[in-house]
């Protein structure tokens, strides 16, 4: 380094209390003074590099410097809590715009001021971001900067006290800053140093890149978001209305509304995707609900409900049922069913509950239905295991081994009035599956002389 001589001094670089980075020491290598940590802020030593001779070189690629969070804050002072108060208001004004959008679709009301609030909070997110990332990168730059003009002083200063100190003031100043490179990595000598011609690291230069190069991302994902947010609004209040409200309920089976014979709040005959959907008569729902265990009868605290649901065009339907405690109340519960319709086949669809009301809300055709669930079938429930009911009101009972846990499965009986036959009508029931537990399915409404078969179990939601 040569001689000592009268230079200006640098002002101690901001942060050099509490250096905002901390070093990570590759393995192998000593730990490296604090004094020495805050003179070299940043600095990246060149390929092969090490504090000592004997020591191994850092791995290809390390990462010798970590972010103290409560330093970098502290250094970074009153501007990143401006930029980080900036991006939670933008975040929030763009988040309630999307809510407020979507609502306003979903009930077709107005959403143009909220679409100019997705607008505003997007691009003031972005701009927030950018800040955020530029504050860090003028830091990484200042702190690197700053440091290396601050050791290029103080490194030889410190050192010629330190060998006058020690009663070695003949060291030449090479010498000096050699004994106090190896106290402060605790060696008996050390390697001369090099100073980078980056004065960024690296890694960390690349790392800052990227970063920018995600902001580019970033205002492409929210111009997409507000185009599709803005399309919604335009579009969905300009569909047609439903035929049926968000929740159509029907009486259960012996319970509230069926005392006059009538359901109370149920819907009428309609077609939905060329599937008609009526309710079974309140005198035959027992022939569906009372010879099964598993489903709540007319005398239960729970309700049963049953619909037929026809077509003249094959239809693989998205079944959607509401649940609600009040004939014209808001449903409380959904269950969605994945039914098969063939064109003049008869479904009825059996569904339970512990609420007092029920119906069809919604039939989808040309739905891709769920996988088949893989239930092995053990055959067919003696005639001495069946319910009481089943001698007067007619079931049939099959014995299930799932192997697949389904929290309610959607069970599809077929029943002809003869063996071989094509169905007269099909039964659709729902069941709860969990893997390896035989299980046994009661499916009323088939008479003694009916042949039945199973023709679909799929996981349907519950």
């Amino acid at each position: 380094m040569g001689e000592l001589r009268d230079t200006a001094v640098p002002s101690e670089p901001a942060g050099a209390a509490a250096p905002p980075f901390r070093f990570r020491r590759p393995p192998g290598w000593p730990e490296p003074s604090a004094e020495w940590v805050a003179l070299h802020q940043l600095w990246e030593p060149p390929e092969g590099w090490a504090p000592a001779p004997g020591l191994p070189a850092a791995p290809r690629g390390w990462r010798f410097w970590t972010r103290d969070r409560a330093a970098m804050l502290a250094f970074l002072g009153p501007s990143w809590s401006a930029a980080r108060r900036a991006r939670w208001i933008a975040a929030v004004v763009f988040l309630a715009g999307v809510v407020v959008t979507a609502v306003g679709a979903a009930s077709r009301g107005p959403f143009a001021v909220a679409s100019g609030a997705i607008l505003v909070g997007g691009v003031r997110l972005i701009v927030a971001h950018r800040r955020e990332r530029q504050l860090v990168g003028d830091a990484v730059e200042r702190i690197a900067t700053d440091a290396r003009s601050w050791r290029a002083w103080a490194v030889p200063q410190r050192a010629r006290r330190r060998a006058d100190a020690l009663g070695t003031p003949w060291l030449t100043d090479d010498q000096a800053v050699t004994a106090w490179s190896s106290e402060a990595w605790g060696t008996s000598t050390a390697s001369p140093f090099v100073e980078p011609g980056r004065t960024t690291p690296t890694q960390l230069h690349e790392r800052l890149t990227r970063r920018r190069r995600s902001d580019t991302v970033g205002a492409s994902a929210v111009v997409a978001v507000t185009a599709l947010v803005v399309a919604a609004g335009l579009v969905v209040p300009a569909l047609p209305s439903p035929a049926h409200g968000p929740v159509t309920a029907a009486g259960r089976s012996g319970g509230p509304g069926t005392a006059d014979g009538t359901r109370a709040g149920g819907p009428a005959p309609r077609a939905e995707d060329d599937v008609h959907v009526t309710d079974v008569p309140d005198a035959d729902v027992g022939r569906y609900c009372d010879p099964s265990p598993t489903l709540p009868g007319a005398t239960d605290d729970g309700g049963c409900w049953a619909w037929t649901l026809s077509t003249t065009t094959t239809c693989r339907a998205r079944v959607e049922v509401g649940f609600a405690d009040t004939a014209t109340g808001v449903a409380t519960r959904l269950a969605l069913r994945f039914v098969d319709v063939p064109a003049g086949v008869p479904v009825v669809l059996v569904e339970s509950g512990n609420e007092a009301y029920a119906g069809v809300q919604d039939v989808i055709c040309h739905e891709v239905r769920p996988s088949l669930l893989p239930v092995s079938v053990d055959g067919q429930v003696p005639a001495t295991a069946y319910p009481d009911a089943c001698s007067t009101l007619g079931c049939v009972g099959f014995r299930l081994t799932p192997h697949e846990t389904c929290p309610m499965s959607t069970i599809t009986i077929g029943v002809a009035s003869r063996q071989g036959g094509q169905d007269d009508r099909r039964v659709v029931e729902s069941e709860p599956l969990t893997d390896g537990t035989p299980t046994t399915a009661f499916v009323g409404g088939v008479g003694g002389g009916d042949a039945a078969t199973i023709r679909a179990i799929t996981c349907g939601g519950v």
